[in-house]
């Protein structure tokens, strides 16, 4: 997960959010993401960009902190953003709650303006529909399963890194480049796992080659503590007996970091 990404999404949501011109008045942002479960970086990203915003307008920050790391020419001088920081703990339920409290105003969040997150498919499916029924802009820095794309479905979603299409399209180059016989993906069966495998399955049989691919799904298994390397070794058994000498894991890292744990105690 790139810092970057996340500080594009803040700027990209504060850019599009709407707000009122008038008496000084702050809009929201509500950014959520896996910072427990993944990565604490993402949450400190959102207060640096929270501190750096306000070096624009405000003295006193702007003394203590030095000056703006990115200078924002012609800002309104009425235009101030708060942001409202929630944990999904790659929880699709957790991650939910989030959407949820922020869009509605409550358990003491305000109702927000934009909406900054997150990075798994599944969480974001959810608050991405959720989302556009508010019609609050969502933009996210990960999320990146193909259905995305399908703006009548998510016309209020954008995101600051590529589908995962063109990954599933490298992985294929990579198979006929390297003249390989037959290789196995192996896929968390969730939104981006699932895209990912069945792009580079529907690249295969364009070519028709399918025969040269093989998948093998192993069960989703969100939230610290929840994986599972019980069902993670059958899967890995299953896609040993299959024989291919190259293998694909379409994962996110929450699932990705239990699954390897395993794969290398599996000799793979």
């Amino acid at each position: 997960m790139s810092v970057a990404h996340i500080a594009r999404a803040i700027f990209v949501a504060a850019a599009t959010a709407p707000w009122r011109t008038g008496a000084l008045e702050e809009f929201s942002i509500g950014v959520y993401g896996p910072f427990t479960s993944l990565d604490m970086r993402i949450a400190a990203s959102a207060v640096m960009f929270d501190l750096d915003f306000q070096k624009n307008f405000d003295a006193e920050v702007r003394a203590r902190f030095g000056e703006p790391i990115v200078a924002i020419p012609d800002l309104h001088p009425e235009l101030r953003v708060k942001l409202q920081v929630c944990d999904s703990n790659s929880n699709t339920r957790m991650g939910m709650r989030c959407g949820v409290n922020m869009l509605l105003g409550q358990r003491g969040y305000e109702p927000v303006s934009a909406i900054v997150g997150g990075w798994h498919s599944s969480i974001c499916i959810p608050v991405a529909s959720l989302a556009a029924q508010f019609e609050v802009p969502q933009v996210a820095f990960g999320c990146a399963s193909p259905s995305f794309s399908n703006k009548i479905s998510y016309p209020y979603f954008l995101r600051t890194m590529p589908h995962s299409t063109l990954l599933g399209k490298a992985m294929w180059q990579f198979v006929e480049h390297f003249l390989v016989p037959s290789a196995t993906i192996v896929y968390a069966q969730e939104p981006y796992g699932e895209g990912l495998s069945q792009s580079i399955t529907e690249m295969a049989a364009a070519s028709g080659q399918s025969f040269r691919l093989s998948a093998v799904g192993v069960p989703y298994m969100p939230g610290i503590g929840r994986y599972d390397p019980g069902e993670a070794r059958k899967k890995i058994d299953v896609a040993k007996r299959l024989g291919h000498r190259v293998m694909f894991v379409a994962m996110t890292a929450d699932q990705g970091s239990g699954f390897y744990a395993v794969a290398r105690e599996e000799g793979l």
